[in-house]
């Protein structure tokens, strides 16, 4: 079996194996962290489908995904969540800045060092996503 380079899969993806339970809206936007670009992703039940029960609205899911340079996509079953039955519920992903289709940097130790501490993703990054939501 050879070794395929994973930037040239071209098999299955996690649509393929996971399908959406109900017709999802989806919006893709970016912001700026420290001069770096961050893109997110908002998955939601299309409003004809929308069959919110409950009487609390429920906070969006934030998909946090794991590292280091790994991208959101393998998290993507999760926006099954936004399909619930008894609530309508918002799933966000986003890729950490030098991850997925967030800004790369190509040499972090000079241009960009606080990408190697988890402070900045806890303290920084995810809060400046959250109050850009």
């Amino acid at each position: 079996m050879t070794e395929q380079n994973p930037s040239e899969w071209s098999g299955w993806t996690c649509d393929d194996i996971i399908t959406n339970l109900c017709p999802l809206e989806v919006e893709r936007g970016s912001l700026t962290v420290r001069g770096l670009r961050l893109v997110y992703w908002r998955y939601k039940r299309k409003r004809q489908q929308q069959k919110t029960t409950s009487t609390t609205p429920l906070p969006p899911l934030i998909v946090v995904h794991g590292g280091p340079a790994m991208g959101h996509n393998y998290t993507l079953p999760l926006k099954a969540v936004a399909c619930a039955q008894h609530y309508d519920r918002e799933v966000i992903f986003y890729d950490q800045v030098g991850c997925g289709e967030s800004e790369f940097v190509q040499n972090v130790s000079k241009d960009a060092p606080w990408l190697y501490d988890i402070h900045y993703y806890a303290n920084e990054e995810l809060p400046r996503l959250l109050e850009h939501l």
